[in-house]
């Protein structure tokens, strides 16, 4: 999977969304890796920050950075794969994490601009659930419920 052709840059806030390359990936992971290991921190979901790890350059999943346009810090990162189910093609946000959420937010509209331009009819992201509550404000619903044990 490379980087889509289609992605404009999109600015909000003194920050800009950039989808890293796939050959980018090593180059930047060593900062975003803290990012995503903590979207993890939990030890709950079905995979780990080195699964993550593992798709990006296996090209099975893109990583987005958002950069703080005055220090040129990366200061977010996320990660997007494209699934194909018998409901149809959705975009999944596979992991999310970073600082000053408020400032960077937003740009959740650009990864569903780019799911669209992919012929993705549904977008999902999972994680903890204050996600649920905060996303509602954008549209969002919480179809399901997982519930399980440990054996």
């Amino acid at each position: 999977m490379n980087a889509p052709a289609h992605v404009n840059v999109s600015r909000m806030n003194g920050c800009v969304l950039l989808c890293a390359a796939p050959m980018q990936v090593e180059g930047v992971w060593r900062i975003i890796e803290p990012m995503i290991r903590a979207a993890f921190a939990t030890g709950i979901g079905d995979e780990t920050a080195d699964d993550i790890h593992e798709d990006l350059v296996n090209m099975r999943s893109l990583l987005w950075v958002v950069v703080d346009e005055l220090s040129s810090e990366i200061i977010a990162a996320a990660t997007t794969r494209l699934v194909t189910v018998s409901v149809g093609k959705m975009c999944v946000i596979t992991s999310c994490g970073g600082r000053d959420l408020m400032r960077w937010i937003g740009f959740i509209r650009d990864l569903e601009d780019y799911a669209k331009a992919e012929g993705c009819s549904i977008f999902r992201m999972m994680g903890r659930p204050g996600w649920a509550r905060f996303f509602r404000r954008y549209g969002y619903r919480q179809p399901w419920i997982a519930i399980e044990r440990r054996l």
